[in-house]
């Protein structure tokens, strides 16, 4: 799979490496709920695709929250937590999700991407979500 321009851009102004499919799903009614303030990832995208980016200090950390910069095709980045359900699963949270969907432009519906990438001088794990409602 390519890597979309956006996530290209932005690895190319803060200086990233290791571009990957993170997730992608259609966002529901609840991942743009404003009172609960986060994305539900799709199991089959934590086992395949997330969990196997994550190093061993990551994942244990994914029971207080992973703090992560986040990434909009505009170009603004949010600190976003990466954490576990209690029920199971993980979830993108944080008090400007909604702020960050208004600024991405995603609505109910939009087919979503979030990619990851290491930042080249510190290693940290980011994020860079974009549409693409063309598939």
């Amino acid at each position: 799979m390519d890597t979309p321009e956006v996530v290209q851009r932005v690895m190319d102004y803060i200086g990233g490496k290791q571009p990957t499919l993170f997730a992608q799903k259609i966002f529901t009614a609840s991942d743009v709920n404003r009172q609960q303030n986060r994305l539900l990832i799709p199991q089959e995208d934590v086992n395949n695709l997330i969990l196997p980016q994550l190093s061993e200090v990551e994942r244990a950390n994914l029971l207080a929250g992973l703090a992560l910069k986040l990434y909009t095709s505009p170009g603004w980045d949010f600190t976003i937590l990466l954490s576990c359900r209690h029920t199971g699963g993980l979830v993108l949270r944080g008090s400007q999700w909604t702020m960050l969907l208004n600024n991405a432009n995603i609505q109910l519906g939009d087919r979503v991407q979030i990619w990851s990438f290491r930042n080249a001088y510190d290693n940290e794990l980011c994020l860079v979500i974009a549409k693409n409602n063309a598939a």
